[in-house]
């Protein structure tokens, strides 16, 4: 599991690009090593993405830090171990998106659509989910230090085994959401949530029992 500690500092966010237009859709395509070491040469450079069709890539280990994605359709997409810190997903699509291990600490994915997504073991440290719909969203093993879930629909979610700290759950849909043992219930506020949650018992074994 991440440490409570691994919340993603501001740093110098890179200006979106200039002059010569740049296909970072087909750059993405070409293969992730090129890619990132693209994202290595030209640090001050934002790739902007908006509205793009990127569903069905793998994505694994792609440094898609402050990458303006907002409106994009990553259905289906692979992005293990990916880096997705301070990212623009306003909007985005992401059904059945799927990142193992992956980092969106501080991204921005207000009124994205989630449904049946698997982000286990990732870094949600004060990333944006407002207005989101979580339905069916596995978390396991993630860290969600001042996740913000405002107005989010969580039917469904799954948190066993999440490192919870201060998350905001206001007005959003905790429906048959699955919290763990591990979560320090003084630390999770669910007096403005809608809907009952469940609370996994001690120690309980919970590889299986909760299908997505």
């Amino acid at each position: 599991m991440l440490s409570p500690d691994a919340v993603e500092q501001p740093q110098n966010q890179p200006e979106p690009t200039t002059g010569q237009a740049v296909d970072f859709v087909q750059m993405l395509k070409n293969g992730i090593p090129a890619w990132n070491q693209w994202r290595i040469d030209n640090p001050d450079t934002v790739p902007e993405m908006a509205g793009a069709d990127l569903h069905g890539l793998a994505l694994h280990q792609a440094n898609l830090r402050y990458a303006n994605l907002s409106g994009a359709n990553l259905e289906r997409v692979l992005a293990d171990k990916a880096d997705m810190c301070h990212a623009n997903l306003q909007g985005a699509n992401l059904i059945s998106f799927s990142s193992s291990e992956g980092k969106l600490a501080s991204a921005d994915l207000t009124g994205a659509t989630l449904s049946n997504a698997y982000l286990e073991a990732c870094n949600l440290n004060a990333a944006l989910f407002c207005g989101a719909n979580l339905s069916n969203v596995s978390m396991k093993e993630s860290t969600c230090w001042e996740t913000d879930f405002t107005d989010a629909i969580l039917f469904k979610a799954d948190f066993r085994k999440a490192f919870l700290l201060d998350p905001k759950f206001a007005n959003a849909d905790i429906t048959e959401v699955w919290f763990g043992w591990l979560a320090d219930r003084s630390k999770v506020d669910l007096s403005k949530a809608k809907g009952t949650p469940t609370w996994e018992p001690m120690n309980a074994n919970n590889d299986d029992d909760h299908p997505h």
